[in-house]
């Protein structure tokens, strides 16, 4: 903090959603960030707000799709594999492959595929609630079947139904 800075700028900052770290952010960019967000009102009392919902949230884990992982789940890695046991990351890496082989730029290759997958998404879901219940919260992302998803080579094409 430097001496023209007020108390509350200390409090400016970004949070690393996964360690919940504050990250600095220097003061021009602080000045430009406060001048656009008075101009909205209740903007940073918003902003505010989330911050510390989401400074205050358990950690959480998140179950998606993406190309090229073998384990749908994020943040990707040794630590969150390990909450889960063998059996369920071989059910969810089967579920990625399923994903993997079937959803190309153009969407499913089937809708019986994409229905299947879907089906599979929920029993997973269930499944790894109940393994992390206590430990970690769970979100889910199933991007593939949004129907609000446009893939970029899609943006001339109505969304899936």
């Amino acid at each position: 903090m430097t001496d023209e800075d007020s108390p509350d700028e200390e409090a400016w900052g970004l949070i690393d959603p996964q360690t919940g770290e504050r990250k600095a952010i220097d003061p021009e960019s602080r000045r430009k960030s406060a001048e656009f967000l008075t101009s909205i009102p209740g903007a940073l009392e918003y902003l505010e707000a989330e911050s510390a919902r989401i400074c205050s949230r358990p950690p959480t884990i998140t179950l998606s799709p993406e190309y090229s992982v073998e384990v749908p789940l994020w943040p990707q890695g040794g630590e969150t594999d390990a909450l889960v046991s063998e059996g369920l990351v071989a059910k969810l890496t089967a579920w990625q492959h399923l994903f993997a082989a079937n959803f190309e730029p153009s969407g499913w290759t089937s809708q019986n595929v994409r229905q299947q997958w879907l089906e599979q998404a929920v029993v997973l879901e269930a499944e790894l609630r109940e393994v992390v219940a206590g430990r970690v919260e769970v979100e889910v992302d199933l991007w593939p079947v949004n129907p609000g998803f446009l893939h970029t080579s899609q943006l001339d094409r109505p969304p899936p139904t």
